[in-house]
């Protein structure tokens, strides 16, 4: 949904097509059979970061819809003026600041010591698609002063992952299912209307609860995983069971480690529970 809400943005803003919302579909199927009827234009480079669940869903979509998979070297030569996307793993977007050899783990532990080499993306994109997980520390892929430069070409960021202040600078907010797109002016660093033309904006599609625009098929999808995964563990009562174990949240009337701090919480409510008189273990 997040790519698709891209797609739609960026043929919104440049006025080339027009796409429904998804919300409008009643399935997953139904929003994709648009994408047939679309006469797509001939170039638009779409750069997809991160290569995790998000990622492949946005690929799924781009798939679909007819787009050339090329590879991030292939990407950056946009002299054939295909119609394609790229999707950037983690040792593609952050080199080490002193030149040393990517290490996923390393970067894991100590991202500050990394820095960010999204820039010749942003030179050549019409749309990024940010799919990945961001925290603290983890460099951004740019910076509010190098989206306002002449040679950043990207016009829509599709930012599925939605980390306010995060790897994109401009999310300064969440979205809305039927609101889901702002404008960023880049030189004033302001949020304004989104869709205008030109270069001055680029628009941010920053919705956070985007399964819900496709509710009948996030349900299907999210109860079959339950059915084939989930139930035979806890119907053969696998209590050691490493996934149901991270899942568990008390047992035997306490807080497991991983949730324990939820202990505020907890006492807040046997508190509640003793004040109406239920007795309730600790």
């Amino acid at each position: 949904v997040g790519a698709h809400n891209g797609l739609l943005a960026y043929g919104r803003k440049t006025g080339a097509y027009l796409l429904n919302p998804a919300h409008a579909s009643t399935s997953y199927a139904e929003m994709a059979a648009q994408y047939d009827q679309i006469d797509w234009p001939s170039k638009l480079s779409v750069v997809v970061a991160g290569t995790g669940r998000t990622s492949k869903g946005a690929v799924q979509i781009l798939n679909r819809a007819g787009f050339k998979s090329q590879t991030p070297r292939e990407f950056l030569d946009q002299s054939a003026g295909e119609r394609c996307y790229t999707v950037l793993r983690s040792e593609d977007m952050y080199a080490h600041k002193e030149g040393k050899a990517y290490h996923r783990t390393h970067f894991h532990t100590h991202p500050e010591e990394y820095e960010s080499r999204f820039s010749p993306y942003a030179q050549v994109a019409n749309v990024m698609m940010n799919c990945i997980f961001w925290r603290e520390g983890v460099p951004r892929h740019f910076s509010l002063e190098e989206m306002a430069s002449h040679l950043f070409k990207i016009q829509t960021i599709a930012d599925i992952s939605c980390d306010i202040n995060g790897s994109v600078p401009a999310t300064v907010r969440s979205t809305s299912i039927f609101d889901p797109t702002f404008g960023w002016h880049l030189r004033s660093q302001t949020v304004t209307e989104p869709y205008k033309a030109g270069n001055e904006t680029v628009d941010i599609m920053a919705v956070d609860n985007l399964p819900c625009e496709l509710p009948r098929d996030a349900s299907t999808e999210f109860g079959q995983y339950l059915v084939d995964h989930v139930m035979p563990r806890l119907i053969h009562r696998m209590d050691d069971d490493e996934m149901i174990m991270r899942a568990t949240i008390t047992l035997a009337g306490a807080l497991t480690p991983r949730f324990i701090h939820l202990e505020d919480y907890a006492e807040a409510g046997r508190k509640e529970l003793r004040e109406a008189q239920i007795e309730v273990p600790r």
